[in-house]
């Protein structure tokens, strides 16, 4: 580490689910569209395969901090970086991915800053703040012998001008990135990065963590150029730059998670003997894998779905097993909303349309029990009892009988009144309605029963009836 690198204690290594401003590459859901019926309280599942798009192109950028607490690293990628750019060529082939590549490094800026209550010397002379050593290119030659020629410098104090590296990389129009090509900036340090609170949005951090500003490109503290992290890391996203940072320990691990994951990256952890594959996963996994994948409900739709979680290469079809249940206390009626596939960091990989019919649970009633035809005298000043019949599926008792609604009437009734009306063993709830209080009409040929149980379940059942109209 640099000299005077402040240590953070009881970091705690907790993976965060950030809200990604990054867009997610292309996907596909099938089905595209659910339409199915279902009464409050009840379930379906679906199986919805998920199918992706990789990159056509992929460009790589690798950033080197070169100060001294860096040696290991920096040698590792000098002895590895052929080997690493030819693994990934030939993995690129068999997906499609057509990679290339290219290289910055940086110190820090030269002399004793204060601001933000906090003052050090960034770097001594011989340092730097920031090259392009070779801008995005085809021709891996290049790129081996600019990160052949990287030469370790001092560096001051212990954090970084990382900022200004992240602000090069959209900034700088010599960088060369592809139009249209998957954008990953790879940054290999080990600190922290110079900003006012780097305890800034980041979840569960409290107070303010001053490792002073980061000037900007003239180099002078308090200009117009002087960088803000948290803006430069929402301006990655936006540019559509994918920031991995690899480092050597898990210091700071928690703001890295936080601030990677806003551009759709990550951190993760090299060691020197094992620089070449843990540098080839982690880019791979950058743009061919996903992790917690599943699907979310619109807002007010949330408890409507159950999703399984899984992860999986995003070159093959990813299945991922769901549930949608109607809450109970849903009335009758028709439910448009959308689901979307997404990962753990909010990147969202298509919808699902879904619409479901939303029917009250069937049930047997009995107009006028032991009576057929049902005959209704419209002109009849009396009530007409309804049977609401019990069986092994629903039981009568669990019914709020003020609730219970016949052909537009309430019940005339005080408290229920249970008995076997049919003899089939089951009890029968009977109720009683004002015949001039219904909504029957001369001709009709039936009515209907409502309501709902005390669990929330909402009912319906219908029977025949035969008017004999009002004079």
């Amino acid at each position: 580490m640099k000299r005077g690198m402040r240590k953070v204690l009881g970091i705690v290594l907790t993976m965060l689910l950030i809200l990604n401003l990054a867009s997610a590459a292309s996907a596909y859901v099938a089905p595209s569209f659910l339409e199915t019926v279902l009464i409050a309280g009840s379930s379906t599942d679906e199986i919805k395969l998920v199918t992706f798009d990789l990159p056509e192109e992929a460009d790589i950028v690798f950033a080197f901090d070169l100060t001294g607490s860096m040696s290991g690293v920096i040698d590792a990628a000098k002895a590895n970086a052929g080997a690493l750019m030819s693994e990934l060529d030939t993995w690129g082939g068999v997906h499609g991915i057509d990679f290339d590549y290219g290289v910055m490094s940086y110190m820090d800026y030269v002399g004793s800053y204060a601001s933000c209550g906090y003052e050090a010397f960034y770097g001594y002379p011989g340092d730097y703040p920031y090259s392009l050593d070779q801008g995005v290119t085809s021709n891996n030659a290049f790129v081996d012998t600019a990160i052949a020629g990287l030469a370790l410098g001092s560096g001051g104090d212990g954090p970084q001008d990382y900022t200004r590296i992240f602000y090069e990389s959209y900034a700088d129009c010599c960088v060369n990135w592809r139009t249209g090509a998957e954008k990953v900036l790879l940054n290999f340090g080990d600190n922290v990065p110079h900003d006012c609170d780097l305890n800034e949005d980041v979840p569960g951090m409290m107070g303010t963590w001053s490792t002073g500003g980061d000037p900007g490109r003239d180099a002078i503290m308090g200009t117009p150029d002087d960088l803000d992290l948290q803006t430069v890391l929402a301006d990655m996203a936006d540019e559509e730059i994918k920031l991995l940072e690899s480092h050597s320990t898990t210091y700071a691990s928690v703001y890295w998670e936080y601030w990677t994951g806003i551009t759709g990256g990550h951190m993760f952890v090299t060691e020197s003997g094992s620089w070449l594959d843990q540098v080839g996963d982690a880019i791979k996994e950058s743009l061919a894998y996903v992790e917690d994948l599943h699907f979310e409900a619109e807002p007010g739709f949330e408890a409507w779905l159950t999703s399984e979680i899984v992860d999986g290469w995003k070159y093959d079809e990813i299945e991922v097993e769901i549930t949608f249940t109607v809450p109970w206390a849903t009335p009758a009626g028709d439910y448009p909303f959308v689901i979307t596939a997404m990962d753990g960091q909010g990147n969202e990989y298509g919808d699902q349309e879904v619409l479901i019919h939303v029917v009250r649970t069937l049930i047997n009633i009995d107009i006028k029990p032991g009576s057929f035809p049902n005959s209704i005298n419209l002109k009849n000043k009396g009530v007409i009892p309804v049977g609401i019949l019990g069986s092994a599926c629903f039981d009568v008792t669990t019914i709020d009988f003020e609730t219970v609604v016949f052909a537009g009437a309430a019940p005339q009734d005080k408290a229920p009144s249970y008995e076997d009306v049919n003899g089939d063993g089951f009890t029968d709830l009977v109720l009683h309605f004002a015949t001039q209080e219904t909504d029957i009409q001369p001709g009709d040929t039936g009515a209907c029963l409502t309501g709902w149980t005390y669990e929330l379940m909402e009912f319906e059942g219908c029977d025949s009836v035969r008017t004999i109209p009002k004079e």
